[in-house]
C-alpha cells in the first residue's frame, strides 16, 4: 500500500505509533519523519516524535514542541511536556510559562506540574467580611 501512496501522512503516523508502541525509537522517528514529509505540520506525527526524541535528544525534542505548540496554541499537553524539558533543561522563566499555558488550558493538568511552577493562591484577608 505504501509503496502506492508514499505520502500517504496517516499510514506513516499509524506504523511510527506501531513501532513506538512496541519500544522501537528509531523505526519510530523515521515512520514520524515519513508522515511529516507528507505533511511538515501534521500534529499528531509531531507530538509523537517529540515524545520519542525527549531523552534521547530533548533540545530537538523542545524545538519540536513550540513548533506544535505555534501551530495549535490549545495544545495543553504539548505545553505541559514542554514545561517539563525546559525545567530539566534549567529554563525556569520558560517552563514557568508553559506550564501556565498548560493549566489555563486545563486545569486538570495542575497536578502533573511540578508544585515550583503552580501559581500560588493570592493570601486570602484575615480580616472577617462585613467589617
Amino acid at each position: 500500500m505504501l509503496s502506492t501512496e508514499a505520502d500517504n501522512k496517516f499510514a506513516w503516523f499509524n506504523l511510527g505509533f506501531i513501532a513506538q508502541s512496541r519500544n522501537q525509537p528509531d523505526e519510530a522517528i523515521g515512520n514520524y519523519d515519513k508522515a511529516l514529509a507528507a505533511d511538515a505540520d501534521y500534529k499528531p506525527a509531531l507530538y509523537n516524535k517529540a515524545i520519542v526524541l525527549e531523552s534521547k535528544a530533548p533540545t530537538t525534542s523542545i524545538d519540536i514542541y513550540r513548533k506544535l505548540v505555534s501551530i495549535d496554541d490549545k495544545s495543553s499537553t504539548a505545553y505541559l511536556r514542554l514545561g517539563m524539558l525546559l525545567s530539566q533543561s534549567g529554563d525556569e522563566g520558560a517552563a514557568r510559562d508553559a506550564f501556565k499555558a498548560a493549566i489555563q488550558l486545563d486545569k486538570g493538568l495542575t497536578s502533573a506540574v511540578p508544585a515550583k511552577y503552580r501559581a500560588t493562591p493570592a493570601p486570602r484577608s484575615s480580616t472577617p467580611a462585613g467589617r
